[in-house]
């Protein structure tokens, strides 16, 4: 911390009638709209900020990634600059844990896929479970206590965990809002919609379960977004994202220091992953004797990094087994769409034979598509059913037992 207080402000504002979150998806809208209407960006974070009881605000921590698309780092600026003047800064408060005790939550496997909105099974892709938050911290891997980010207690000063250049997966910030007990998560991305100027954004909001926010949660967010009069923000707060740490701010307000920590988005994420799945075998089928030859299109969505570093550089497949692993703004001028219509670089090299088994992930990594041989779809109910007849092969599962199976339209198949 260096030089005088950053002064906060209060910014007058007038409200607009179309920013209701359409449920686990957020509010997704045009770039330009976000870009070009006074306000409406600082408009719905301070109605997400304000929707948070005031006592878990003042003393709390949350999360903060992206996909990568055009307008998410100016945007997460901007929601660094209005945390800090919201009081997400000051000691840590672990109480809200009991305020979110009938909530949905999820198991953070493997993004979980063919779905539109977030990801949450807390047994298997797409099969939340109703259960106490308290209790699932910890019972589930990644729940406070183990290696990597603390979990913050009463003399813990808040703060913002945000990703190495803005980047985090929406699993990954499920993961890490339970791990360190965060008060929730901000999203910025617009799932599978296309990105750059012309494209599209969004912001999601994961609460302190690590799953997308409720319909309860929604609609006060959305009442607060009808009636907005103010907002509060730090405008001269910068922030280097690019910077692995912790980065302090003396505001001029009673809650200082404010913290941000940039944390590298894989690392967290693989450890989990690690406590799920047996690492080992499957690095024996990527790399021993009749070995299986896989692609996987990370579509220049944020899955990219996870991609490189867990298949490639901790599995073992070949470097050429992963495209597509550089997020971009645009998305590569494509759809981050995971289906036959929009993963055709996948589907074509599927085609040939070479590969036995190939996947693809949308820009924010909580939907996948697989493919097998000779470009053969395997549809999500065919995915679930394959999880749940191998679950023995599966450490977590074998642990911790199966507790139901998620219903949803596209695993309805298999289950009806």
């Amino acid at each position: 911390m260096e030089g005088s207080p950053i002064p906060v402000l209060t910014v007058p504002t007038v409200p607009y009638e179309d920013q209701r979150p359409a449920g686990g998806g957020g509010l997704r809208r045009p770039t330009g709209l976000f870009e070009g209407q006074r306000n409406y960006l600082p408009n719905f974070i301070q109605s997400v900020l304000s929707s948070i009881d005031l006592r878990d605000r003042q003393g709390c921590t949350m999360v903060v990634g992206s996909d990568g698309r055009y307008f998410s780092k100016t945007a997460t600026e901007i929601v660094v600059q209005m945390a800090a003047a919201n009081g997400v800064s000051s000691l840590a408060d672990p109480r809200f844990l009991l305020r979110h005790d009938q909530l949905l939550f999820p198991c953070p496997l493997l993004p979980t896929g063919s779905r539109d909105h977030d990801p949450g099974s807390a047994v298997l892709p797409g099969a939340p479970v109703q259960r106490p938050a308290t209790t699932a911290l910890h019972s589930l891997p990644g729940a406070p206590g183990t290696p990597g980010l603390s979990a913050p207690s009463a003399r813990n000063i808040g703060r913002l965990i945000i990703g190495q250049n803005g980047i985090l997966s929406t699993p990954a910030v499920s993961c890490i809002i339970r791990k360190i007990k965060a008060a929730g998560g901000i999203i910025l991305t617009a799932s599978h919609c296309p990105g750059g100027p012309g494209g599209e954004f969004g912001v999601k909001f994961n609460v302190a379960n690590g799953g997308p926010a409720p319909d309860v949660v929604s609609d006060k967010i959305y009442q607060i977004s009808k009636t907005i009069e103010e907002y509060a923000i730090c405008p001269d707060l910068r922030i280097d994202l690019s910077r692995l740490g912790r980065q302090e701010f003396d505001l001029e307000n009673k809650f200082k220091p404010f913290r941000v920590e940039i944390v590298d988005p894989v690392d967290i994420y693989l450890n989990l992953l690690r406590t799920i799945f047996d690492f080992n075998a499957i690095k024996s089928l990527l790399t021993g004797p009749g070995q299986l030859k896989i692609r996987v299109d990370a579509m220049h969505g944020v899955m990219g990094p996870y991609v490189r570093k867990v298949l490639c550089d901790e599995l073992g497949a070949p470097a050429n087994s992963a495209i597509n692993c550089v997020p971009l703004e645009d998305f590569g001028g494509q759809n981050p769409d995971p289906n036959l219509t929009y993963a055709t670089t996948l589907l074509e090299a599927m085609k040939g034979g070479e590969y036995g088994f190939g996947a693809a992930f949308d820009a924010d990594g909580d939907r996948y598509m697989i493919l097998g041989q000779n470009g053969f779809f395997v549809s999500p109910s065919d995915s679930l059913a394959i999880i749940a007849a191998n679950l023995s092969c599966i450490p977590y599962f074998h642990q911790m037992g199966v507790r139901g199976f998620g219903r949803s339209m596209p695993t309805s198949t298999a289950l009806d």
